[in-house]
C-alpha cells in the first residue's frame, strides 16, 4: 500500500508506482532504496530545471508480506 502526498501523484500514475516499487521488491531492493530511487527518476536533473517532481515528495510504503 503506498501512502503519498500529490507531489508524488503530479509526476507519476498509481498504476506506474505500483509497479515501480512492485519491480525493485522483485529485484530484492529493500523499501527505502525503491522509493529513494523512485524519488530520483522523479525529479529534475538540473536545479534551475521547471518541471514536475519538485513539489513536497513524502511516501510511505507499507509491505503486507504473506499474502
Amino acid at each position: 500500500m503506498v501512502l503519498a502526498c500529490d507531489g508524488i501523484w503530479d509526476c507519476w500514475s498509481n498504476i506506474k508506482v505500483a509497479e515501480y516499487i512492485h519491480e525493485k521488491i522483485c529485484m530484492g531492493m529493500e523499501l527505502v532504496d525503491a522509493i529513494e530511487k523512485m524519488f530520483h527518476q522523479m525529479c529534475p536533473n538540473r536545479i534551475n530545471q521547471l518541471s514536475v517532481g519538485t513539489d513536497n515528495m513524502t511516501c510511505i510504503i507499507v509491505l503486507f508480506k504473506g499474502i
